[in-house]
Order: C-alpha cells, then structure tokens, then sequence
C-alpha cells in the first residue's frame, strides 16, 4: 500500500497548506484544500499549483513582492546574468515589498529614487526605473490596481554619461603608464586599446584564442555570472556578431608575447587571481581603480581622468574608423548586430579644421 502523502484530521479529511504569498506584516499567506479521499485531494493539489504557477489563482490584494514574483513568470529568453543583475537592482525595493500594490504611494518610490540619486548610483537608479515601470503596467493590466502610480513619479536629472574616444592627453598618459604598470595591467590595458575588446570578453581569454601564427584573437566566449553569482565561463559572446576574429597589431603581438612568455597559466585562462578563480567585477574595479591611479600620475597638472574599459572600446571603433578601414570591416572586429551601432554610438567626429578647409577648397 502507497504511503499517504497528507496528514488526515479529526474529522477524517485530508489536507494540505499551500504557501500563496506574504502578507503585509511578512507572514505567509496560505491556502488550505481538503477531501476525504487522499487520491483526489492529490489531484486538487497539482491542478492548484498549476493554476499558481501560471498565475491564475492570485489575491487582487497582493503585496508588491508577490507581484514582482508574477511578473517573473511572464518574462522569458532572459539569460540567466540579466535576471541576476534585475533581481538584485529590485533588491532596492525590499522596504517596500511587504506593502499591499494598492498602499503604494508616488512618495514610497520616489523617496527610494532620490536615496539612490544621493549615493550617486546613477545606472542602478536607470534601471530600477525601467523595471518599475513594467511591474506597474503588468499590475494595471492584470487589474491589480486601477491607477499607474509611476505616471506621478519623478525621475531625477541624471548627470550625462556621453560616450566618447580617448583624449590626446589620456592617450599619452596610458601609453607613459606603462612604464609602471604590473603584468596584468600591461596585458589587460594593452588588450583593450588595440582590440576593443569588451571587459569580460578579454577577462574569458584562454590561450588558444590567441593565434601568432595567424596574428589573430578568436573571441569566443565572455564571463558572466549563474544564479548564485558565482563568476561562471559563457560559451558565447554578447551576441552572434559577437563570434569574431581580431587581428592582432605588432604593438599587441610584442605585449602579448611578453606576458604569456612570462606567466604560467595553470588552467590557460590568462586573466585569472592568485586563488585561480575568474575575476569577479568588484575585484576587477579594485584593479581597475589602480590602473586609473597610475595614468592619472602621468595626465597634465590639475587634470584627473576616469575612464572606464570601454572608453578604450570607443576610441578603437573611432580609431578605425577615421583610418578608412571599410565600415562594413570595423562592424564586424567590433562585434556588432547593426552597422548603426558602430556609426551613431561608437564613431566620434574629429574636427582637422585644416583638413577640412582644404577639401572645401578643392571643391568650391
């Protein structure tokens, strides 16, 4: 005979409490099904936690977590990093999750907007908008609520966050750091400005991907992280466009050979911490902050510069471009889906007054 898998009651039935929510003093919300007949109990089970699970059996007086929790189930194709990422920016929210959809005022979010505006974290702030907006719409479409309280939320001015090349003065000042910077700093910098590679595609180097015979890199893979956050190899680039082949300059190849030359690869990653481990992005910002600290020693008096990695993405795209390498040729090293990207985000202008009034000259 079968073990019964329920507890029976006084009275003879059987049941089972099913965890549907938190209320809004944290505790758990449950639902209780019953029947005589353990057998058909089992089955009213399995229909209930169907229905949950594809959110037909919901309270209209949900709490905020609970409807973040549906709103989860909607979303598919999302890469195991960018719901990483998502949920831990929704993470902000956690003083205000208990809270019923419907007792969430304008003032609760956007006191949570200007703390986040104060501290400065502009881009989680971005973010955290975005997803709100969508939670909210997905509760007035699912008649959760009647109003979109983010219609009267104000998002504070964020300072611009322009994208652009190198300066002459950077330039300089990287290519003098050099001179002090430690092997991986060499390696990583080096990889950055003659590559363009992106930060966790050069981090994801093994030694294979780099081909001297053929003076090229074979970008193949990128870092990511799982659903512990655990730093993880992904056998994929960004995108498709991302699978590609960079050559490799004579000032590359001379920066290449001197740190493989030089280093002993265990496991033949080539960017990797002394615990052999991937590097995670707050170690990788440790690093960075010193790389920084380095270049700044050689930027002229009274000027500081705080580049990220992919100013150094930037500048290449822009480099290639104004060396008339065919655009079509720079889309494809940059890894790009669309010839637009490369053109309206990547492609500074450069102004040769001198230049210019010559071509003009010439024509007119």
């Amino acid at each position: 005979m079968p073990k019964i898998p329920y507890s029976k009651r006084k009275d003879g039935r059987y049941y089972k409490q099913i965890v549907i929510g938190i209320d809004s003093n944290g505790k758990r919300k449950v639902k209780t099904l019953y029947d005589r007949d353990w057998r058909e109990l089992d089955k009213k089970v399995r229909a209930f936690k169907l229905n949950v699970d594809i959110g037909k059996v919901i309270e209209k007086d949900i709490t905020l977590k609970e409807c973040i929790d549906l709103w989860w189930k909607t979303k598919v194709g999302i890469s195991i990093s960018s719901m990483t990422q998502y949920k831990m920016i929704l993470k902000k929210v956690i003083s205000i999750q208990h809270m019923k959809m419907k007792d969430i005022k304008p003032i609760h979010i956007q006191t949570i907007y200007n703390d986040l505006y104060l501290d400065h974290l502009y881009g989680i702030l971005k973010s955290l908008n975005v997803l709100l907006k969508n939670i909210f719409k997905f509760a007035v479409n699912n008649n959760f609520l009647t109003v979109n309280i983010m219609d009267r939320v104000t998002m504070p001015k964020l300072p611009s966050n322009t994208r652009r090349a190198l300066t002459e003065d950077e330039k300089r000042a990287i290519s003098e750091a050099f001179s002090i910077f430690n092997d991986f700093e060499k390696a990583f910098v080096g990889i950055a400005l003659y590559t363009g590679m992106r930060r966790n595609e050069i981090l994801a180097l093994e030694l294979q991907d780099i081909d001297f015979t053929n003076k090229c890199i074979h970008v193949r893979k990128t870092l990511t992280c799982d659903e512990t956050h655990r730093v993880i190899i992904k056998n994929s680039p960004k995108s498709k466009a991302g699978i590609r082949d960079i050559p490799i300059t004579q000032s590359l190849y001379i920066i290449l050979h001197e740190y493989i030359d030089k280093n002993q690869f265990k496991d033949l990653y080539l960017f990797k911490t002394k615990q052999c481990n991937f590097i995670s992005s707050k170690s990788f910002d440790y690093r960075w902050k010193k790389i920084k600290k380095k270049i700044n020693i050689f930027m002229p008096e009274g000027e500081e510069t705080n580049i990220s990695p992919h100013y150094f993405r930037h500048n290449f795209a822009t480099e290639l471009i104004y060396a008339n390498i065919p655009l079509k040729t720079v889309q494809y090293i940059m890894g790009h889906e669309n010839v637009n990207t490369t053109m309206n985000i990547y492609a500074d202008v450069k102004l040769d007054m001198d230049d210019i009034i010559s071509k003009m000259d010439a024509c007119f």
